[in-house]
């Protein structure tokens, strides 16, 4: 259910925690399946001579562009690139090899880091322990390497990324035009292998906090880009139009995973799914909206290889023989297990105990019939073909029962790989997404069905979804409009403790909210939740620095699971001064019920205020619904006498002091005077409070509430 409350016959919806009841319809049949064959031969073998040598080539990581209207493997066989065409999955045919001819550092046998090309682009780059490479790949009817420019450089960062957008090549990379930090990472127009005349620099690369951030790796979906550094952190950043380029957002970190030579970060964007591999294992995520990933499912291990074509993921760890598994995940959240035996150590191409097929990298063919092994020495195929079938249909859905007027979120969980999705709500309405959201404008009992269908089939599930009244919220909240763990005037520092009693004549559950100062608090920070029982006191000294680890000021809100006979009290008091000075007992500052909110059309008065010599006045506002709103303050002398007036925008569940508040309409004193506050918002809740505190050093304040 939603986190909701009722106020005053007024439903007030805050984002909150969210608890789902996930109803399967069927039972899906997970049981493995053998499948997967070994091509005979290799594409690839240098096995006759095991020891390393430079003069030896080994495969590595790969990756698969388009060029035109065929499909190519690129591959990494230790100091140069390799080129096959691979529209026959089963047969590739060889078409060039880099002659870069980079020396190697040392006694470093294979010193070709990383290299990264795209679809339809001309240009690649690759990363070296000696420099960087820039290469073309020409405009004939096949990629060539047709030219290249060296870069070397000392030390060096081992990866770079390019992508396409609208037309316009990019590249992300350090070493080449310096106008980064030390070794981050540029964004330039990529536009030629010539530094000087081929690069546009359009800014730095920086994740939030980070300075000098090392892009190794990337992926491109849509408008957003998942990029790794050295340090196995994969940042998601937003791409924005900037005029006839871009610019990129910092988003957020979301996943970690290797990413040199080969990766442990795959995506199939087609189908929405992305496969992160580390060490705490193989993590499925939902990127049907990329810009805001959701992990679906995860299996245990150590991994730092990956790839899928969906339904199929193959995750390894580089170097370790036997550390292959693959899986189905038709179903995101149950990854299934797929034919494990094909990896077992007995199977002749396997050998994992030759240094000559240590496992380096796989990826899939663009339809995922083929998986290419990179396993040092030989180059393998193995068929995936036959692990196809017709897709088994099944889906979830929550909450349950489903909610009239309120989303109900559907998810399919079909096995087998369903490539497409028809949904009949029962209602009239239908959908053609994967995992749909649907809302219900009437209670009563609608027949689901879904058909699932792909290359080789098609399966269909029906169920009845009961749909009910939305229930009546007995949640309540109680506010603090005013709660602080940070830096006064005169060298102080306010710090809020705040106290609990219990006197419901039963246990007591809540969370606490912390509504940070001038920010929009729609989704706000959560702690909890927390049990008192009968005639128990808690008390929560310095709440907002110790409880939610914030230093600055803001509200709070005491949220109950039912209607409550409790009592809460606070007090702001200054705790220390750099010169040692301590305040006294401090400001109660009182708590706000439900019932004790201001609504729309109400004045109250704050009275017994000044503004001289010696005191200041300052008022503070809390807004108490999700939706903004004006609150208007007019300002009087004690006599009645108009000073003028002014008003306070807040935003949802917002908070904000006015410090030296007459100060906004007179600069004379102000001995004795008063304000009236009032809201004409639709809707609108508030609360306010005025402290009056006189202006020598480490004064505590005299809390004035509204009449």
């Amino acid at each position: 259910m939603n986190f909701t409350m009722t106020v005053l016959n007024r439903r007030i919806s805050l984002v909150g925690f969210v608890f789902m009841i996930l109803l399967c319809v069927g039972t899906p049949n997970a049981e493995s399946v053998s499948c997967i064959e070994m091509v005979p031969g290799t594409m690839f073998d240098t096995s006759d001579y095991c020891p390393s040598q430079p003069s030896y080539d080994r495969v590595f990581g790969s990756q698969i562009f388009t060029w035109g209207d065929s499909s190519y493997l690129m591959t990494n066989i230790g100091n140069e690139l390799k080129i096959w065409n691979i529209d026959d999955q089963l047969n590739p045919v060889e078409v060039d090899e880099s002659t870069f001819r980079v020396g190697n550092v040392g006694d470093s046998d294979y010193d070709l880091e990383n290299f990264s090309v795209c679809d339809e682009c001309r240009f690649g780059v690759a990363n070296y322990k000696r420099g960087i490479v820039l290469f073309d790949l020409g405009e004939a009817e096949e990629p060539q390497f047709a030219n290249e420019a060296v870069k070397e450089q000392s030390p060096n960062v081992p990866g770079a990324f390019t992508f396409l957008r609208d037309d316009q090549q990019y590249l992300i990379a350090a070493t080449l035009i310096d106008e980064c930090a030390s070794l981050s990472s540029t964004l330039y127009t990529f536009d030629g292998i010539d530094e000087a005349t081929g690069l546009t620099s359009l800014g730095c690369v920086e994740a939030e906090g980070d300075s000098q951030t090392q892009i190794v790796g990337g992926i491109a979906v849509g408008d957003y880009l998942y990029l790794g550094d050295k340090s196995q952190r994969v940042f998601l950043f937003q791409i924005h139009d900037a005029g006839s380029v871009i610019s990129l957002e910092y988003l957020e970190t979301p996943m970690t995973a290797y990413m040199i030579r080969d990766k442990g970060l795959a995506f199939d964007a087609e189908n929405g799914v992305a496969i992160e591999a580390n060490h705490s294992g193989m993590h499925v995520w939902d990127i049907s909206n990329p810009g805001a990933p959701i992990e679906m499912g995860a299996v245990d291990g150590d991994f730092n290889r990956a790839t899928v074509a969906y339904p199929f993921v193959m995750v390894a760890r580089k170097g370790i023989g036997g550390s292959e598994m693959t899986f189905d995940i038709s179903n995101f959240s149950e990854p299934t297990p797929l034919d494990p035996e094909f990896w077992d150590a007995e199977n002749e191409w396997n050998n994992p105990d030759s240094v000559c097929s240590e496992i380096q990298g796989a990826v899939f063919s663009p339809d995922g019939s083929a998986l290419y092994l990179a396993r040092q020495a030989v180059m393998q195929i193995a068929k995936f073909a036959t692990c196809a079938a017709a897709p088994e249909a099944y889906f979830s859905y929550a909450p349950m029962p489903a909610i009239a007027a309120e989303p109900v979120q559907f998810r399919d969980a079909s096995l087998n790989g369903p490539t497409s999705w028809i949904w009949d709500f029962g209602d009239g309405q239908t959908s053609t997404e994967r995992n749909p959201v649907h809302t219900y404008s009437a209670v009563g009992t609608f027949t689901v069905s879904l058909m699932v269908t792909n290359a080789y089939g098609e399966g269909t599930v029906s169920d009845d979804v009961v749909v009910a009244e939305a229930p009546v919220s007995t949640e309540t909240m109680v506010f603090f409009p005013a709660a602080a763990a940070v830096q006064g005037a005169e060298d102080s520092f306010w710090s809020t403790d705040v106290e609990i009693n219990n006197r419901t004549g039963g246990p007591l559950a809540y969370k606490i909210l912390l509504l940070e100062r001038g920010a929009d608090n729609e989704d706000p920070q959560s702690s909890g939740p927390f049990r008192l029982g009968v005639n128990q006191s808690a008390r929560y000294e310095n709440i907002v620095g110790d409880l939610f680890g914030f230093e600055g000021a803001g509200a709070l809100a005491f949220v109950f699971s039912d209607r409550v006979d409790a009592i809460l009290t606070s007090r702001t008091f200054n705790t220390l001064s750099e010169s040692g000075t301590e305040g006294t007992f401090g400001q109660a500052i009182p708590s706000v019920s439900e019932d004790e909110l201001i609504p729309e059309n109400t004045k109250v008065r704050l009275i017994q205020l000044s503004q001289d010599e010696e005191f200041r006045s300052n008022i503070g506002f809390m807004n108490a619904t999700v939706e903004n709103i004006r609150i208007n303050v007019d300002f009087f002398l004690a006599d009645g006498t108009y000073l003028g007036g002014d008003f306070q925008d807040l935003a949802s569940f917002s908070n904000l002091q006015w410090n030296n508040a007459f100060a906004r309409v007179t600069t004379d004193d102000v001995p004795d005077g008063w304000v009236e506050v009032w809201t004409e918002t639709p809707g609108g809740l508030f609360t306010v409070y005025a402290s009056v505190i006189g202006n020598d050093d480490f004064n505590d304040p005299t809390t004035v509430t509204p009449q």
